[in-house]
């Protein structure tokens, strides 16, 4: 039996798992010994490692969860997804909990980690200067009318809100969003509840509103959590408000209004601009 024994062993399905191109790109963003996770030393073929850093865990997001039994943990490349199917509604719950809390516990040490590499760290009042980021979920309209969510990475600085779809380890992958917003610019316009699902309750959604040259653009946004819902709409209210603080001066045609009244914004009439 010794000669047919590679045939019929069962290989192992968890050393497969496609993770390995997951990892950070940039030294100072590295799983090091100061990540948070334990060092593991390979060998095991029946292992397999994931570090939690930058992931996203969701539910019911990339495909259809009626048993509400199904979590989802997607790699900060966006290439991975592992769908873990539990054996219960109150199991998965569980999992999910600790998944999504230990995540958001390593959130501080990545903004330590991407203030330093953006060179923020001592700079003041820098416009650099990410004051949170996190993976959430937008809403893409397609062909037909119909909606779909798709994750997104979500980072706020002191003028500007950043969208991406992967985490930007390095400085060149910082500076290439997907989208840029200036959150003078930018309004939340709703946040709570969203519409009815059948198999997870409410959605908790936030939306916002920019107005450019083009006119105005919304995004609509699912989180997976309360304390996101809270969080976020905290870091955008308060860095909204900071943004317009900013503003020393608005150009309104061929006339300019120095920071003092809203309403002043008439034909001819000199404005200040609180």
């Amino acid at each position: 039996m010794r000669e047919v024994t590679p045939y019929i062993k069962k290989p192992s399905l968890v050393s497969d798992l496609p993770w390995d191109g997951a990892a950070p790109q940039s030294p100072s963003l590295s799983g090091s010994e100061d990540s948070g996770s334990p060092q593991h030393l390979g060998g095991a073929k029946d292992r397999k490692v994931i570090p939690l850093k930058m992931c996203f865990a969701a539910r019911n997001l990339s495909m259809p969860d009626l048993e509400n039994r199904l979590i989802e943990l997607h790699s900060p490349d966006s290439r991975n997804t592992l769908v873990l199917r539990c054996k219960d509604t109150a199991t998965a719950h569980s999992w999910f909990t600790a998944l999504h809390a230990n995540i958001a516990a390593l959130l501080p040490q990545v903004l330590a980690e991407l203030n330093a590499m953006l060179g923020t760290t001592n700079a003041t009042g820098s416009s650099k200067e990410v004051k949170h980021i996190a993976w959430l979920a937008e809403q893409a309209r397609l062909d037909g009318g119909r909606q779909q969510w798709r994750p997104v990475l979500m980072a706020v600085t002191e003028k500007d809100l950043l969208l991406y779809d992967c985490m930007p380890w390095t400085r060149d992958a910082w500076a290439s969003p997907c989208h840029s917003y200036p959150l003078v610019a930018t309004r939340l316009v709703h946040s709570g509840s969203g519409r009815r699902s059948p198999s997870l309750g409410s959605e908790l959604t936030f939306a916002t509103r920019t107005g450019s040259r083009q006119g105005i653009e919304m995004h609509v946004f699912r989180v997976e959590t309360h304390r996101d819902l809270s969080c976020w709409t905290r870091v955008l209210v308060q860095g909204c408000h900071a943004a317009a603080e900013l503003i020393k001066e608005v150009s309104v045609g061929k006339r300019s209004c120095t920071p003092v009244c809203p309403a002043a914004f008439s034909s001819g009439r000199p404005c200040r601009l609180l």
